[in-house]
């Protein structure tokens, strides 16, 4: 056989199917990915898998065992065969429920394992003391790449043993802490430990509660020449626009930062302003994610500002703000000119005929664009008409978001003129997610009717809804 991967995940084979495989293991040659995500593994499964694990005849690099709940017992079994496994680079254990003890054991006898690069433990309570354990690994540990602690209820504490850990290690590139209980301290503890790390790539931190202070910690950081952060996460993190001024001031002098998401943050247009000065002058972020970040046409419009002059820039999210008419024209002026922009999300912005026009006048002129994200608008035809026509002059945009936008007749006839003349171009276009034209057509027709009750537009049905897939 030349199978070298083997997708099982989400069916029941139990015990005794895990047993099977693992019995099989030793006489493959060529198997290198085995997924087995939420079959109801239990301790017997997980400890025949971890039995065949030894063998040295197995060259498996992949093992994902996710949602199979073997518990502290199966995690035993498993973190006894990584002292001795030799080819095992990747291991997903994500909601199993091995607790502090479990992750004990693993880091136990981790610490003979010499192949492994990434460990997924997310979702396992392990809390403090979990971390603590890993902790204790990490400052020894030369292979280890990518750890995934995320949904795991770590704390100040665990995060501050993480962090000293983080000063001595010299082989982890990404750390995920997402959706735990890090707050101010904790997030502290990293960005001052961090100051002497020089191997972290990427840090994720959203979902917690670092706030304004974790913020401004995280900008001293930025500002440190060491660094080679290039990717931080810091969405949902009660963070505000002073807090997001501390970010921008240190983007002014960060040169290796490349991806920062703000996201779910209510930083508003104090905020967007800050990181419009930034944007003006950085040179290496490439991705900004401002999602529900409630900024307006104000915020909206500086931003549009910094993209006259910036070129770096290539991934804008501005989903499910409020920048309207006004900062939609706005942003459709940086279109005519910037250079470096391929993706751009205005969904739920309550942007009208005018302002789906404004953007109509810019597509044909621009060249950089590709994918133009206004799904739960409140333009109708007269925009989609207006945009439909400018993809027709356009020679970049490939895809186009129109999910909760009531598409008519005319609407329709516009869309399927651009996509034709973009084929006779050798260009396809999709719009909302499809490249056929009547299978968009045919889910427009099985939509219900858009009602406005009033004049708020917060009361058009689905407008809440960031249908984003």
């Amino acid at each position: 056989t030349t199978l070298k991967t083997l997708d099982l995940g989400r069916n029941k084979i139990g015990d005794a199917g895990a047993t099977a495989l693992a019995n099989a293991l030793p006489e493959n040659k060529t198997l290198k990915t085995l997924n087995l995500e939420r079959n109801e593994i239990g301790v017997d499964g997980a400890t025949a898998l971890a039995e065949n694990l030894h063998d040295n005849n197995i060259i498996l690099t992949t093992l994902n065992l996710k949602g199979n709940k073997f518990g502290v017992d199966g995690a035993q079994s498993l973190a006894c065969s990584l002292s001795e496994n030799t080819t095992l680079k990747t291991l997903n254990l994500v909601r199993n429920e091995i607790g502090a003890t479990g992750a004990r054991t693993l880091v136990d006898n981790l610490r003979f394992n010499e192949s492994l690069t990434t460990l997924d433990l997310g979702d396992n309570k392990i809390g403090d003391s979990g971390a603590q354990s890993l902790a204790t690994e990490l400052k020894i540990n030369k292979t280890l790449k990518t750890l995934i602690l995320e949904s795991n209820e770590i704390g100040n504490d665990g995060a501050k043993f993480l962090a000293g850990a983080l000063s001595q290690n010299k082989s982890l590139t990404t750390l995920r802490l997402f959706d735990n209980k890090i707050a101010c301290a904790g997030a502290e503890a990293l960005a001052i430990d961090l100051k002497k790390n020089t191997t972290l790539k990427t840090l994720d931190l959203g979902r917690n509660k670092i706030r304004n202070v974790g913020a401004h910690e995280l900008g001293e950081l930025l500002y440190c020449n060491n660094i080679i952060l290039t990717t931080l996460i810091l969405v949902d993190n009660y963070i505000l626009g002073t807090g997001a001024e501390a970010l921008a001031k240190a983007l002014l002098v960060n040169t290796s930062l490349t991806i920062l998401n703000l996201g779910s943050n209510k930083i508003g247009d104090y905020g967007a302003k800050a990181l419009e000065i930034a944007l003006l002058v950085n040179t290496s972020l490439t991705t900004l994610d401002l999602n529900l970040t409630e900024i307006g046409y104000y915020g909206a419009i500086a931003l549009a500002y910094a993209l006259l002059v910036n070129t770096s820039l290539t991934i804008l999210n501005l989903g499910s703000n409020r920048i309207r008419d006004d900062g939609a024209e706005a942003l459709a002026n940086a279109l005519l000119v910037n250079t470096s922009l391929t993706i751009l999300n205005l969904g739920s912005n309550e942007i009208g005929d005018d302002g789906a026009k404004a953007l109509a006048i810019a597509l044909p002129e621009n060249k950089s664009l590709k994918t133009l994200h206004l799904s739960n608008n409140l333009f109708n035809d007269v925009g989609v008409i207006a945009l439909a026509n400018a993809l027709s002059q356009n020679k970049s945009l490939t895809t186009l978001f129109f999910f909760n936008i009531r598409v008519g007749e005319e609407g329709k006839k516009a869309l399927e003129k651009a996509v034709l003349n973009a084929r006779d171009g050798d260009r396809e276009i999709e719009i909302d997610g499809v490249k056929d034209l009547h299978k968009f057509i045919e889910i427009q027709h099985k939509r219900p009717p858009i009602l406005l009750s009033s004049t708020d537009p917060t009361d058009r049905v689905g407008y809440t809804v960031c249908n984003s897939r």
